[in-house]
C-alpha cells in the first residue's frame, strides 16, 4: 500500500466492495470485510483505501463513510 499520508480509507456501508458499488479512480486497497464502524457505529460491508480524497458527491453516492486508516490495519 501507499504511504498513509496520500492514502484515505472508506467504509462500504450498504454493500461489498464491487464493480460497480465503489468510485474506480485512485483505488489502491479493496477488501471484503464486514464489521462495525468503531466511530458511527454503523455496520459495513467492506473497506477501500484510495490514493485521493473522495468528493462530497461521491461518498453520498456510492453511501461510503470516511475512515482513519489505522482502522483498516
Amino acid at each position: 500500500m501507499m504511504d498513509n499520508d496520500e492514502c484515505y480509507g472508506y467504509l462500504c456501508l450498504m454493500r461489498p466492495p464491487t464493480p460497480g458499488a465503489v468510485p474506480i479512480r485512485g483505488l489502491v486497497q479493496c477488501e471484503d470485510k464486514e464489521g462495525i464502524s468503531l466511530e458511527s457505529k454503523h455496520h459495513y460491508w467492506g473497506r477501500v483505501v484510495y490514493n485521493r480524497e473522495l468528493s462530497e458527491e461521491e461518498v453520498r453516492h456510492y453511501e461510503l463513510e470516511r475512515t482513519p486508516l489505522a482502522v483498516l490495519d
